[in-house]
């Protein structure tokens, strides 16, 4: 009888599907305007969701603002001047605690930024971590492009202007 037991165990062994480990698994999603004019405010949202089947624990979301290309010091690209109360602003990073996101749940954060023209792209990188386990990494990063539209306006010479932004050689 010993026999036919365990060759029964052995046949349910095989014939049941490998279970995937329970774990959290952190995405990370970005939305803004669709379209906004060069220094005006608009509202950008990253959104940490928890698509795993256990609850993450101690969740940061790290952005990286845009960054200007100047030396020896670098700032934020544009001017941000609203973030959620989560967050902290450490020179061109917003780190955001989140805490605990519930398995199927997520958390979003917003800001208000305005963006310069740039012939650089504006990208925001975003990361987000837990000291939880993950099944998958590969979704807790995102780049996000910001694209803030030019206004053509028709000057007739000469004119006198004042320079009120960043001024040098080769800066973007």
């Amino acid at each position: 009888m010993n026999k036919h037991f365990l060759t029964i165990a052995v046949l349910l062994m095989l014939s049941t599907p490998a279970l995937a480990e329970a774990a959290a698994d952190l995405e990370v999603t970005a939305s803004g305007p669709s379209s906004v004019d060069v220094y005006q405010d608009a509202t950008y949202t990253f959104t940490v969701s928890n698509i795993g089947n256990r609850n993450a624990k101690y969740v940061t979301l790290d952005i990286m603002l845009p960054e200007t290309r100047t030396s020896p010091n670098v700032y934020v690209m544009g001017t941000i001047s609203g973030y959620s109360n989560k967050c902290t602003l450490y020179d061109t990073l917003l780190s955001c605690y989140l805490g605990r996101v519930k398995k199927t749940k997520s958390k979003s954060i917003t800001f208000t930024m305005a963006l310069p023209y740039s012939t650089a792209p504006l990208t925001f990188d975003a990361v987000a971590t837990t000291r939880s386990n993950e099944n998958s990494l590969a979704n807790n990063e995102l780049s996000y492009t910001a694209t803030p539209q030019t206004i053509n306006t028709a000057v007739n010479a000469p004119v006198d202007v004042i320079n009120t932004r960043c001024v040098g050689t080769n800066l973007t």
